[in-house]
């Protein structure tokens, strides 16, 4: 599967509320080091929770696999992911088709963590990259919802674009 464009809006940044929380104008690094300061508290409070996340993997329309991880942080911090469904039993039958099922199933699951963590890059996950980002995006707003949009280029691969939607007044993205 090749990714021609990619086009990531991130909604669920919540990290990023304090962006237009105050009156005046702040500087990137203000704003850097506020997103920061913010992220390290709800990081502390998210160690205390699990969560499943479902998977599905579509070809053509179809879905191929659905796969179901719980979802916790480790003793060190780290997000651990727990295989909850097992569909090997649908793997076909015979040697060879056997092993050619499991090929594709392995290279599915590298692409699936190679996906995940572009994602992740999307978070803008230290104070030098929302610093970035602030300083070169382009506001606009309000909406006919009330949110403010900043939108950027280049942010994380050459070309793409990032957008992220903030409600000024919740301070939710």
């Amino acid at each position: 599967m090749r990714v021609h464009t990619l086009v990531v809006v991130l909604i669920a940044l919540a990290s990023s509320a304090p962006i237009f929380a105050q009156t005046g104008p702040a500087a990137p690094s203000e704003i850097a080091v506020r997103v920061t300061e913010a992220r390290k508290a709800n990081a502390l409070m998210m160690q205390q929770y699990s969560w499943t996340s479902r998977t599905e993997i579509l070809d053509q329309g179809q879905v191929k696999d659905i796969r179901i991880d719980l979802v916790n942080y480790a003793p060190g911090g780290q997000l651990q992911r727990s295989l909850m469904n097992d569909q090997s039993a649908s793997l076909p039958r015979g040697f060879l088709r056997r092993r050619i099922a499991e090929h594709e199933r392995q290279r599915m699951e590298q692409y699936l963590a190679g996906l995940r963590d572009l994602l992740e890059e999307y978070t803008l996950p230290t104070a030098g990259k929302v610093q970035a980002f602030v300083s070169q995006a382009k506001a606009s707003g309000p909406d006919a919802t009330g949110a403010f949009e900043l939108t950027g280029q280049s942010v994380v691969l050459p070309g793409d674009t990032f957008s992220l939607w903030v409600n000024p007044m919740s301070r939710h993205a």
